[in-house]
């Protein structure tokens, strides 16, 4: 009715909001994903997405939206030196259950505050800018960490 007050307060942050959804389905998300990716990232994507990562040995690489941590530990055992970030808290709780030696951080990829510039060879950010409510930060982000020469690979 007119004039009654509103029962719902100001937008949310979209960061917030972002995060709130992804600390609820972590638990889902771990189970769909696993260790090797589910059923499209193993038959359709992954084989891309390493074909433009190449020979990863020795290579700084962020893993942006890392999530459960399934490709920062590929990357791990293919021997790059992996940093991985994710915005849910959750998220990046289930990944350091599974790789207590990776670096894994609650980290937003459109600010990556826990990053200095210049750092990495690699940025990758696998199934993460379709979620991304601030993409031209993100973008910005990928720019200001990678090194001069490096490159993003997002799928």
């Amino acid at each position: 009715m007119s004039g009654e007050p509103s029962t719902q307060g100001p937008p949310a942050d979209p960061l917030t909001e972002t995060k709130e959804f992804w600390n609820r389905v972590a638990t889902d998300w771990e189970t769909q994903v696993g260790d090797d990716g589910d059923r499209n990232r193993r038959l359709n994507s992954d084989p891309v997405l390493w074909d433009f990562l190449g020979d990863v040995r020795g290579r700084h690489v962020l893993d942006a939206g890392c999530g459960t941590g399934y490709l920062s530990r590929k990357l791990h055992a293919a021997g790059a030196l992996v940093v991985g970030v994710d915005l849910s808290d959750v998220m990046v709780a289930i990944a350091r259950d599974h790789a207590p030696d990776l670096d894994l951080r609650v980290d937003s990829v459109s600010e990556l505050g826990t990053l200095e510039d210049g750092r990495f060879d690699l940025v990758v950010s696998n199934y993460v800018l379709m979620d991304v409510p601030l993409l031209q930060e993100t973008v910005d982000a990928f720019h200001r960490v990678l090194r001069p020469g490096g490159a993003a690979v997002v799928v």
